[in-house]
């Protein structure tokens, strides 16, 4: 079972958690209450905790000083953030800080927060959700996976580079046009076929279990089979696909292996499409990535978000740390920074290979600079590109994005369902990257404009009708009488009801300014 620590200063909050969902379905259990960020600092120095649920404010310490206080300790545990009304800043920090995502309180219920754990089992723990608990299994119509018990095995682990074009090809059945003649051509190498178990972690991405007989001439064995796999894919398929090959293990040792295995994946970038990376030659700058992931998390932040100044100032920093290390390690730290810009592109559902275009080999690139003022010159150099792609990208294409976003919400304000991922998903962008380009836009979240919206609306419908608040609310998106009443008068500094009079429409006082209506 993974634990998972549940931390807010609202006991009515703390409980409803608790009793939502149903924690085991997930292999999950609730290892620990807290009521403030502090308590849970204690609490985390003394237990595992592998989730966390905390609220962004509270008093004492809050979420977001819980975060920043847990960047030098021990590992921070997958965090998932609570927020209310008007806390959208808050929850960029705890983005910047590792934070996975957020919840809106309002919107807490049983399938917001099921889909949510569904996701980070997937992601973190490779695990999907059956009746019985959490298994280890294929997906579609594939026969359930079992972990292997006993035995040595190799672990490969397999990703399609370019899976967003393959998934717009085959998006009539990934299963059945896509994976399953995979594995089929797969199986036609013998070895493949004989020793060989597939677990699928989401479609584009699997896990190869190779059951090893004899350690001697393992390295070969295994490097030899998944480039012949690398090769009949590309030539009977048309499809690209990364691996990250690991040093074979005894069945109890699988899980870390895997762990390892996906972050040794994520260097497939520095060599391009059609990659494979092995522990035994990588094993230094995968473990060096891993460190690097809070260490160059602001800088790479600050790069996407197009803030020139600050990730001048944060590279400046960086460069001045890695002058005092020698120069092959200050290489590693370099192609670390690389692979993780290139998973930033990703979290934004950006393609890190367009940017230029053949594919670059990142290791020879650098390996070839012998001192360190060139390899600050060749960075700077290539992150002023970085900066200048993201540019041209987001110019052109955004605005028209934004204006039809803005369309999108003109048109159904009025409906209290209305959240920044609806409008995202309309324009077909990751919900935190259309968030991030709305704000440059439009110089503000998407939360206040929505609300500056409504609020509009609001004052339009009290000057000109006599429309009971609670039918405004109705009108205008607003389920909660009580939570209207508050943002009007803090936004437009009268109660509804005031600003009715003071506009000179004397419909009757309704005294409802306190009432909620879900």
């Amino acid at each position: 079972m993974k634990n998972v620590l549940i931390v807010d200063d609202d006991t009515i909050m703390r409980v409803t958690l608790r009793s939502l969902i149903s924690w085991e379905k997930f292999g999950l259990q609730i290892a620990g209450e807290c009521n403030s960020g502090a308590q849970a600092l204690e609490y985390l120095s003394s237990h595992t905790v592998d989730l966390m649920i905390t609220d962004v404010k509270m008093p004492e310490m809050s979420g977001i000083e819980l975060l920043r206080s847990l960047q030098d300790g021990k590992k921070t545990p997958v965090t998932i953030m609570l927020s209310g009304y008007d806390e959208y800043d808050l929850v960029r920090e705890a983005f910047r800080l590792g934070a996975y995502d957020y919840l809106m309180k309002a919107d807490l219920n049983k399938k917001n927060i099921e889909c949510l754990i569904t996701e980070i089992n997937r992601k973190f723990w490779h695990g999907v959700v059956e009746e019985g608990g959490i298994q280890e299994e294929t997906e579609g119509s594939k026969p359930e996976f079992q972990m292997p018990d006993c035995g040595t095995y190799g672990i490969v682990i397999l990703e399609i580079d370019d899976f967003q074009r393959q998934a717009v090809r085959f998006q009539e059945d990934l299963d059945g046009l896509l994976e399953r003649p995979m594995w089929d051509l797969a199986a036609q190498i013998p070895k493949i076929k004989r020793n060989g178990k597939v677990m699928t972690v989401q479609h584009g991405h699997y896990v190869l279990f190779y059951a090893v007989t004899m350690s001697e001439g393992y390295h070969s064995e295994i490097v030899g089979l998944v480039r012949r796999l690398q090769t009949i894919w590309k030539n009977y398929m048309n499809l690209l696909v990364s691996a990250a090959v690991c040093e074979a293990k005894e069945a109890a040792d699988l899980k870390e292996t895997i762990e390892f295995g996906e972050n040794l994946l994520l260097l497939s970038p520095l060599e391009g499409m059609m990659s494979l990376h092995t522990e035994w030659e990588k094993r230094s700058i995968a473990e060096r990535l891993e460190k690097s992931k809070k260490k160059y998390g602001k800088f790479l932040s600050l790069l996407y978000d197009l803030n020139e100044p600050g990730s001048e100032r944060e590279k400046l920093i960086l460069f001045q740390s890695m002058e005092e290390l020698p120069l092959e390690t200050a290489k590693e730290e370099c192609l670390s920074l690389i692979a993780l810009l290139a998973l930033k592109f990703r979290e934004y559902d950006g393609d890190f290979y367009r940017i230029f275009p053949e594919d670059v080999n990142y290791y020879e690139k650098v390996g070839r600079l012998l001192t360190m003022t060139e390899l600050e010159r060749w960075f700077n150099n290539y992150s002023s590109w970085i900066l200048e792609y993201l540019k041209q990208q987001t110019s052109g294409i955004q605005t028209d994005l934004i204006l039809r976003a803005k369309r999108f919400v003109a048109d159904n304000y009025s409906n209290p369902e209305l959240t920044l991922k609806t409008v995202a998903d309309y324009v077909d962008l990751n919900e935190k990257y259309f968030s991030t380009k709305f704000t440059q836009k439009t110089g503000g979240t998407f939360r206040d404009y929505l609300t500056s919206l409504r609020l509009e609306k609001a004052e339009y419908l009290l000057k000109r009708t006599d429309l009971k608040i609670y039918e405004i609310c109705d009108q205008i998106g607003y389920n909660n009488v009580e939570h209207f009443n508050r943002m009007f008068k803090r936004m437009i500094g009268k109660s509804p009801n005031g600003y009715r009079k003071d506009s000179g429409n004397f419909a009757p006082d309704e005294g409802t300014d306190k009432t909620s209506r879900n």
